[in-house]
């Protein structure tokens, strides 16, 4: 599992249309043993870290745009 430069950019366009500033934002991607026959992707998750309230977020791999973005939304790293 590697971040994808969209991914990145996203994360920071989501921050921003939030009035947020990105470099607030730590992303750190984690990988997890896993025994086989376990898929990769259940192996990697992102973390958030929001440096400014000291909150933080485990995502999925397959989803955590997404799943980052709902999160801000509502208020998850206030």
């Amino acid at each position: 599992m590697r971040i994808t430069t969209t991914e990145i950019e996203d994360f920071h366009e989501i921050i921003i249309d939030a009035g947020l500033e990105p470099g607030d934002f730590e992303l750190i991607e984690q990988y997890i043993h896993l025994p086989r026959p376990a898929r990769e992707s259940d192996a990697g998750r992102v973390l958030v870290k929001c440096q400014r309230t000291g909150r933080e977020r485990y995502y999925s791999v397959l989803h955590w745009v997404v799943d980052f973005a709902d999160d801000l939304r509502d208020g998850a790293f206030d």
